[in-house]
């Protein structure tokens, strides 16, 4: 969760745009379908609050495109369309599929895992800093938009301890 956390703050840093798939949003919509009110289970409350707050408020930089335009493949066709894109366009892969890494570099595609790709373009530790100073500052904003702005706050300062121990440590 690291290495994929530090992947989508250096997506932010450098303005990226990334290339993903209707299958992915499709497996966190059935996971969390983001008309229905916060879930009661922490994963779905963690999804809930990626896509909304961390994405949209800490990390608004990172722009991940889903095509509209084409037929959305799913299961190995989603792979074999991903690894013809890396490949038509020039681009990595970035993946933590065992699978789609060795497909990829039989294909001759640059694939990567999230730290391979962002080690050396980020200092970790300094790009952690500056995502808590992010969130910390875009939480009250966020919570002002819940009806139950105590509870969304508190569930932030969690959600906070929880990136900043996993970022830096206890530190």
């Amino acid at each position: 969760m690291t290495n994929s956390l530090l992947l989508a703050i250096h997506f932010h840093e450098a303005r990226a745009k990334t290339y993903l798939l209707a299958e992915l949003l499709d497996i966190m919509a059935a996971r969390v379908p983001p008309s229905a009110p916060a879930p009661n289970t922490v994963e779905g409350l963690y999804a809930t609050t990626f896509g909304h707050f961390v994405k949209n408020y800490v990390l608004p930089g990172w722009k991940p495109l889903v095509p509209a335009e084409i037929e959305q493949p799913r299961a190995n066709a989603a792979d074999r369309h991903l690894l013809d894109i890396a490949e038509s366009m020039g681009k990595p892969l970035i993946t933590n599929e065992e699978k789609m890494l060795a497909r990829a570099k039989a294909r001759g595609v640059a694939a990567f895992r999230p730290r391979e790709f962002w080690t050396g373009k980020l200092d970790p530790e300094k790009a952690a800093r500056r995502f808590l100073a992010r969130f910390l500052a875009a939480a009250p904003r966020y919570a002002s938009t819940d009806p139950g702005r105590n509870e969304c706050l508190a569930y932030l300062r969690g959600l906070y301890a929880f990136y900043r121990t996993t970022l830096i440590g206890r530190r």
